[in-house]
């Protein structure tokens, strides 16, 4: 669980999370892959082998979380007055968290008129642009 909290200043808001973050694994689960193997024997030939496609395997393997780690970053400073507080899978497309706000900061500082635009727009860029890293993501997994 990701705590994150925000306290609201007379000039401002402070932001504060832990660092804590559950990575995740792919697996492929015993009990799933042995009834894939039983279905595919109940309509195989008896005496000929049993083959599994690329994509059957595929579809058995599921992501699970692998074990928690400390001092990943969840709060990240877009610009003077916006900030990014991050929860939920450490990994997307298979970048860190802390990477994808760096492509996007990166993204940020080649555009001269990001610094006018508002908070809303900041928001709503930020979010396609996760929203983009999330689609590859599911995309390919």
């Amino acid at each position: 669980m990701t705590f994150i909290a925000s306290v609201k200043a007379r000039n401002g808001v402070a932001l504060i999370a832990d660092s804590l973050v559950t990575t995740t694994k792919p697996i492929i689960d015993a009990n799933d892959y042995i009834n894939l193997v039983k279905k595919k024997a109940s309509v195989t030939k008896k005496g000929d082998a049993i083959v599994l496609s690329p994509q059957e395997m595929g579809a058995l393997i599921k992501r699970v979380p692998a074990f928690t780690k400390d001092y990943e970053d969840k709060l990240f400073q877009l610009d003077r007055y916006t900030a990014i507080s991050a929860a939920g899978s450490a990994e997307i497309n298979n970048k860190r968290i802390s990477q994808i706000i760096s492509e996007y900061k990166t993204k940020c500082s080649k555009d001269k008129n990001y610094v006018k635009k508002g908070i809303k727009s900041k928001v709503r860029l930020f979010g396609i642009f996760v929203e983009n890293e999330v689609k590859k993501h599911i995309k390919k997994y």
